[in-house]
């Protein structure tokens, strides 16, 4: 009958199955081990970004305060002075001071990680799908 899978190709079949089982657990193991590095690094990471994060903030306090002497100073000249090339150029150098606030008043962004798993990774259970096809159709 040809509406019927080989028993030679039926075993082939069904030790494939058992082989995609044994490899379907060691991808579940390295997805533990992925899932675990991951964290690891993440919490090592997290260790860096909190006194990194700190020591922007002491930057920007600094800058503030600059900018701020400077704008007060800026302030009181003249019109005719801020109209000179190192009044355009003090102007500038404030503004330059802002945008460098600007940038470090931006905390850092850690987007999270996902964790893995086999259903996350496979469509489906593979060697299921082997295991459940029919050797022929059923009348």
């Amino acid at each position: 009958m040809p509406f019927k899978i080989p028993e030679t190709e039926q075993e082939r079949l069904t030790e494939g199955a058992e082989e995609l089982q044994e490899l379907r657990s060691k991808l579940e193991d390295g997805l533990w081990a992925y899932n675990q590095a991951v964290k690891a690094s993440r919490e090592k990471l997290q260790q860096v970004v909190e006194p990194y994060e700190e020591k922007a903030r002491e930057l920007y306090g600094i800058l503030e305060h600059i900018k701020s002497a400077a704008e007060e100073d800026y302030d009181g000249m003249s019109d005719d002075w801020k109209d000179t090339d190192a009044g355009e150029a003090t102007k500038e150098w404030i503004d330059a001071l802002d945008e460098a606030m600007t940038s470090l008043d931006v905390p850092l962004n850690l987007p999270e990680v996902e964790e893995l798993d086999a259903e996350s990774v496979l469509a489906e259970d593979l060697s299921e799908v082997i295991q459940n096809l029919d050797p022929e159709p059923n009348a």
